[in-house]
């Protein structure tokens, strides 16, 4: 109790200090609409779920520097058909030669305006507090998140919970690489269930190469693992991770290609959680023409479990293409489309809940200047399946617009 009143004070001092001083205002308003939509069958039934809301919204933020002092003031909100949500932070840099901190403070909420809508309200809290010593070149970090939330209505999928996060970080050069390694160690406390709580602790080593003729390489090996104080440790998993990508330019072309990864092992199997091991890998070639960047390649998944473990095996092949338009302040466009399809491995001849399916996977992001002040913005998604059983087809989908104003 405390503790959460002594970082609302601290909240209240960042913001209030940024007001009362001069610096750096931002302030937009707007309106917006937002959508979720479901197709699925359930018994041989056509079901469609859709969930909407439009809103007026507004957001603002004020900047000061004072000497080795960097204060950040922020506020958002969104003003719906179904509720009302907000979110206030603050954000405080400072440096003393070699060393620098930041200490940040957020407080969202979300709150229905009836008992019986189909929206949950909460409160989360968020404190962060990152220190930063350089030694010569390299340098060392230590990191800290602290994170509350509470649900007006609890139940299986929403539940009160504190969460700790921390990390200790340490950067250094092997010749032209960026190189880093980092130990994290997480903790979260769940009120009414016990079981629910658990600490995962990780170690990854990783780094990032740019060469001479623009050559971008990076790459992580990375150890997981999580643990629940169940009676059967349901959910408690290690896991290990290598993941890596890498882009060439070869003259008007670049040529990309990733590769990810992972080892899982629980400690309990059971049909959802089971031991597995994942690969997936990308290939793409792509080329710039003016401010747009296009590309396409193949993209192969493969996932391999026990037998017993139905629809956990499967073969994932497709194609990807990409279009990016970066155009400051006046378009900037953001598309990807993926199509393909999976088989799986080891199904029954009969009485199967999964079967092969074709997907698609199209996501956009756009944002259109209108002036100075005016801009639009649209995020959508849309990703159809249509399985080998016609019933088991499904299509989701989603979509937000909004218009922005910027005030000052």
């Amino acid at each position: 109790m405390l503790e959460n009143r002594w970082n609302k004070i601290v909240l209240c001092i960042l913001i209030g200090f940024s007001i009362v001083c001069a610096g750096e205002r931002k302030l937009s308003v707007g309106a917006s609409f937002s959508a979720v939509g479901q197709k699925y069958y359930i018994f041989e039934q056509d079901t469609s779920s859709l969930s909407s809301e439009p809103a007026a919204t507004f957001e603002g933020a004020y900047k000061m520097e004072r000497g080795i002092h960097d204060l950040l003031g922020e506020i958002s909100g969104e003003m719906g058909t179904k509720s009302f949500w907000t979110l206030i932070g603050g954000r405080w840099n400072f440096s003393i030669g070699q060393f620098s901190t930041e200490i940040s403070e957020k407080i969202e909420a979300r709150a229905p305006y009836s008992k019986n809508s189909d929206v949950v309200g909460y409160a989360k809290h968020k404190f962060y507090l990152k220190l930063l010593q350089k030694i010569n070149k390299n340098s060392i970090s230590a990191k800290i998140w602290v994170e509350n939330k509470n649900f007006s209505n609890t139940g299986e999928f929403y539940y009160d919970y504190d969460l700790l996060r921390s990390e200790i970080k340490y950067k250094f050069y092997v010749k032209k690489w960026n190189c880093y390694a980092a130990w994290r160690y997480s903790f979260r406390s769940v009120p009414d269930s016990t079981d629910a709580n658990y600490d995962r602790r990780q170690i990854e080593i990783s780094g990032n190469y740019l060469g001479p003729a623009g050559q971008i390489f990076s790459a992580a090996l990375a150890y997981d693992s999580r643990y629940f104080p169940s009676a059967d440790h349901r959910g408690s998993y290690f896991a290990l991770s290598l993941w890596g990508d890498g882009s060439v330019p070869l003259g008007t072309f670049f040529a990309d290609i990733s590769i990810d990864a992972e080892r899982r092992d629980y400690t309990t199997e059971d049909d959802v959680y089971y031991d597995y091991l994942y690969l997936s890998t990308e290939g793409k070639i792509e080329r710039d023409i003016s401010k747009l960047r296009i590309g396409a390649g193949p993209i192969v998944s493969i996932q391999s479990a026990k037998p017993q473990f139905e629809g956990a095996s499967f073969t994932e092949t497709g194609i990807t293409m990409s279009a990016n338009y970066l155009n400051y302040e006046k378009l900037w466009l953001m598309c990807d489309i993926s199509s393909g399809k999976r088989f799986y491995s080891n199904l029954p001849d009969t009485g199967s809940f999964f079967s092969d399916y074709v997907f698609v996977d199209l996501s956009v992001m756009l944002s259109l200047w209108l002036g100075k002040r005016w801009r639009a913005e649209l995020s959508a998604f849309y990703s159809p399946q249509w399985h080998r059983r016609n019933t088991d087809d499904i299509r989701t989908s989603y979509i937000s617009i909004s218009a922005v104003y910027q005030v000052f």
